[in-house]
């Protein structure tokens, strides 16, 4: 056991732990809009919507907004949680059981595509939006990119006029860059005890 309990392998571990959390925490992802003085939380925005939680807390379908059943994932967001545990787990399979000297190298590429990955929380927001005006549009049969793009920045614009606290994405997105980056350090650090 002494002989994993080195420096690198401990910012590797914190590097994991920190992306394992950004990934958690997209479950829990949600936004906070205020329009005419009424509040309502969007769930779980990044895996797909299907329910909002109104002012009075009781919950309604997000056909209340977007008149459809579902909102589908935030395709960015998604892509980029996928590459961070992605990342986590061939970093960690890379470092404890790769023993060449090029497998640092494979370390640093997984930890920049982990911290790819993170960047892409940052876009939680805008993405749910296309998503929710893709699937509304979708439903009303309405094809013309124009037109969509009109109620995308409409929506957008709604989305933005939010005066929630930090959305959660931006949280992932920070433990994720934070937790890439410590992936990349371990990789270079000497193995010594």
């Amino acid at each position: 056991m002494k002989k994993f309990l080195t420096v690198r392998n401990i910012v590797l571990c914190a590097g994991a732990l920190l992306l394992l959390v950004a990934f958690f925490l997209s479950f829990a992802a949600g936004l906070k809009v205020t329009e005419m003085g009424q509040q309502a939380t969007f769930k779980n925005i990044i895996w797909g919507c299907r329910k909002i939680i109104g002012p009075d807390g009781e919950e309604l379908s997000i056909g209340v907004v977007f008149g459809t059943e579902k909102v589908g994932p935030a395709v960015l967001p998604f892509i980029g949680l996928l590459l961070m545990i992605l990342s986590v787990i061939g970093a960690i399979l890379v470092t404890l059981l790769v023993k060449k000297p090029w497998a640092k190298w494979v370390v640093v590429a997984l930890a920049a595509l982990a911290i790819a990955g993170a960047v892409f929380q940052f876009f939680a927001i805008s993405q749910f939006v296309r998503a929710g005006v893709n699937a509304m549009a979708k439903e009303a049969g309405i094809t013309d990119k124009e037109q969509i793009n009109k109620y995308y920045e409409q929506y957008l614009n709604l989305f933005k006029n939010e005066d929630a606290k930090v959305p959660v994405s931006v949280v992932m997105g920070v433990l994720g860059i934070l937790g890439g980056c410590a992936l990349g350090v371990s990789a270079l650090l000497p193995e010594k005890k």
